[in-house]
């Protein structure tokens, strides 16, 4: 028994296993088989819309592709991902850490505003009412890749870092990591906050836009993006079309600097703000909101160390680091502010 696809964070895991698998047989006349439960060694299957929060399963209303499925992007492999079988293996050589993460608070006291008790109550794992104590942040970062393929090449294989989620140009979710994890993706936010990175290759300043010249065209219907075939594409269709919203680039100023980018893929907009609208949904501490500025509207400065520390929401990558501008002046955040309201009233 499933929610409709527009009741996000409504499907826990027990839920989920008490259903056999599309085309199954759930054996209710097993001699031990409880009723409602399917028998010992029957293959179940979830819906493809998953997302895990402290090792339950919860629906976004959204494709999401999870790290142990065909096709996902693990970010708990110690093993390099997109290289040759000779160099695969993980060895103290390879450049990167073995594991790209840890835990929010690990059993040596990595934040210092914990009791003992609590301390020790996470040590084998959090749980979602703990982790709703602590996350409160979504940072939004565009991945100046491209392609989510090629983001988990660099992070995993090259930088040795991660993220919680990423997001193709189709708007297919990927997540590496279950959101109790601490992935390494915004530095003093790590801790409190949830990532994800967008398949956009950036903004630049109006003088140098030359890699937006090789990565979008024009054709009778509009703009394009312009695939490459000097890195991985993951599930891409190479022959595909994925259109970035509006009429053209967009132009803004972050950190007081101008900038051209082109804007996400509708796509990626209707993924986003189902994934918003569930981690909303399942942190308590976690608005649908962002920081905004005298008029209004998002701002495009970094926070003071002050107003970082107090403000719950959705934030950019500008907002924590000056030297950072994603996810780009094209981010249209009352999109996704007002998708996220719709979506939940519905």
């Amino acid at each position: 028994m499933h929610p409709t696809p527009h009741a996000p964070a409504a499907l826990l895991l027990a839920a989920c296993l008490a259903a056999p698998a599309a085309g199954g047989e759930a054996h209710r006349d097993h001699a031990h088989a409880q009723p409602g439960r399917a028998a010992p060694g029957t293959e179940l299957s979830r819906t493809g819309d998953e997302i895990v929060v402290a090792g339950r399963l919860f629906h976004t209303g959204t494709p999401v592709k999870l790290w142990f499925d065909d096709g996902g992007y693990n970010g708990y492999d110690v093993n390099l991902r997109f290289q040759g079988p000779e160099n695969a293996r993980w060895t103290p050589e390879s450049g990167v850490p073995a594991a790209r993460y840890n835990q929010r608070v690990d059993r040596f006291g990595f934040r210092d505003d914990l009791s003992e008790e609590e301390r020790e109550a996470i040590r084998d794992g959090w749980t979602l009412e703990q982790l709703g104590t602590v996350v409160d942040q979504f940072v939004m970062h565009y991945d100046v890749c491209g392609t989510s393929a090629y983001c988990f090449e660099v992070l995993h294989d090259h930088r040795g870092l991660s993220v919680q989620f990423m997001l193709d140009a189709d708007g297919m979710i990927y997540q590496t990591l279950d959101v109790a994890e601490r992935a390494w993706h915004a530095a003093q936010a790590n801790s409190r906050s949830i990532g994800i990175e967008i398949a956009n290759i950036g903004a630049y300043p109006p003088d140098d836009t030359s890699v937006l010249e090789k990565w979008y065209a024009r054709d009778g219907r509009g703009w394009r993006i312009v695939l490459p075939d000097d890195r991985p594409l993951g599930h891409l269709d190479p022959e595909g079309v994925y259109r970035p919203s509006g009429d053209g680039p967009v132009t803004g100023i972050i950190h007081d600097r101008d900038l051209v980018q082109f804007d996400l893929t509708d796509d990626q907009y209707t993924a986003l703000i189902h994934l918003t609208a569930t981690l909303t949904e399942l942190f308590p501490k976690l608005p649908n909101d962002y920081p905004r500025g005298a008029d209004g509207k998002a701002d495009r400065q970094e926070l003071s160390e002050q107003d970082w520390k107090d403000f719950s929401g959705l934030v950019a990558h500008w907002h924590l680091d000056p030297d950072k501008v994603d996810p780009g002046p094209a981010f249209d955040w009352e999109r996704v502010r007002l998708g996220v309201e719709k979506l939940l009233g519905e």
